[in-house]
């Protein structure tokens, strides 16, 4: 099953109301990363690491020279691998980025920890689509 998600862009030039950019981001299922017979989800805490993936994400890819000591090798080569293969632009890759970490810490008990392979896998199977330009 797979969950939508939006992701709006909008220009500080033009008015309030106008989209510029529009981004369908479908979100796999939690039973990719879930192990065997575990069906609870904990999504206390949920809020928090999708605010932090996409914060880190963002910094990493707006701002950075293509280094940093901030986000593991791995995130950042899939940050890199997902902005070149999906050709969207860095902020609707950094929600993504920041919707797996979200998802990733639902299986986990303690709130606000994940596992960095489950985020890894999550967000190499999230679809990120634009449905809008102008």
């Amino acid at each position: 099953k797979i969950f939508p998600l939006a992701c709006i862009q909008r220009e500080a030039k033009e008015a309030e109301d106008a989209i510029s950019k529009l981004f369908r981001i479908k979100v796999p299922s939690l039973s990719i990363v879930q192990k065997r017979n575990q069906s609870k989800i904990f999504p206390i805490g949920a809020g928090d690491s999708v605010a932090a993936g996409t914060l880190a994400a963002c910094e990493y890819l707006c701002t950075n020279d293509g280094h940093t000591e901030r986000l593991h090798s791995s995130v950042q080569n899939a940050l890199k691998q997902k902005l070149d293969n999906t050709c969207a632009n860095p902020a609707a890759v950094s929600f993504a980025f920041g919707i797996a970490c979200g998802s990733a810490s639902c299986i986990q008990e303690e709130n606000s920890v994940l596992d960095v392979d489950d985020v890894l896998t999550l967000f190499k199977n999230v679809d990120i689509e634009e449905i809008l330009t102008k």
